[in-house]
């Protein structure tokens, strides 16, 4: 009788891993969806919606980079800040987030922020090749 009663038991324990099982699977395939929805970046859109709204609605940026304007080195990549800023602002402790997101399989998109009325508007953004080196 012993031996049919710790089979039983076994048994059940076996079918409570089954279900918890699939029940992680289902989880796990609803995260992917969600990740998958977040990756399509409307560019249109980004360039109207604050960082705040940007970050919920897409994935995590692959980088965020805080800087002053008076502080940077203007390569070709951040020389487009200049069309938005007159010289004396350029020489001001202006605060900019550079945030980089992954943007379809080859490219990266990167958009620039400025802390306006307490939020983080688009200054405009670059989309180019992964594999571009500045």
């Amino acid at each position: 009788m012993k031996q049919i009663l710790i089979l039983f038991i076994i048994f059940l324990s076996c079918k409570d891993n089954e279900i918890e099982s699939k029940a992680n699977k289902s989880i796990t395939t609803i995260e992917k969806h969600e990740i998958m929805i977040k990756q399509d970046i409307d560019l249109e859109l980004l360039k109207e919606i604050t960082l705040e709204k940007a970050l919920e609605n897409y994935i995590k940026p692959k980088k965020i980079n805080e800087f002053n304007l008076n502080n940077v080195t203007y390569t070709e990549f951040r020389i487009i800040l200049k069309n938005h800023f007159s010289k004396e602002q350029i020489n001001q402790a202006i605060t900019i987030k550079e945030v980089t997101w992954d943007f379809k399989t080859d490219s990266l998109v990167t958009v620039w922020y400025q802390e306006k009325e307490e939020k983080w508007l688009p200054l405009d953004l670059s989309v180019y090749s992964k594999f571009t080196e500045f």
